[in-house]
């Protein structure tokens, strides 16, 4: 039997945390399940801030609060502008910010 969550209800919780706490310098966030953790995987544009930290953890734990039997897993890569993202095999999108 499967235990994880349905995809759209990761995809709100995600959006429901994005809210107020997504900075400029976010380009793109991805989301996988497996193996009983949601990985959180966010593309910046250049150096994180201590508040682009701040604000990973805080989508994280937003995040996670949805879903009692997950573990949790926030990642980051920096990929400056104009450099093409590429989305990791596996995982789904949930955020990317408009570019020229």
């Amino acid at each position: 039997m499967n235990n994880e969550p349905e995809r759209g209800s990761v995809v709100l919780a995600i959006n429901r945390a994005l809210l107020g706490e997504v900075s400029p310098s976010f380009r793109a966030i991805y989301f996988k399940v497996e193996e009983g953790t949601l990985h959180l995987h966010f593309i910046i544009d250049g150096v994180p801030s201590a508040d682009d930290i701040d604000s990973i953890h805080d989508i994280g734990g937003e995040t996670i609060a949805s879903f009692n039997d997950l573990n949790i897993v926030e990642e980051w890569t920096t990929v400056n502008h104009p450099e093409k993202i590429q989305m990791p095999p596996g995982w789904e999108p949930v955020f990317h910010r408009k570019e020229p």
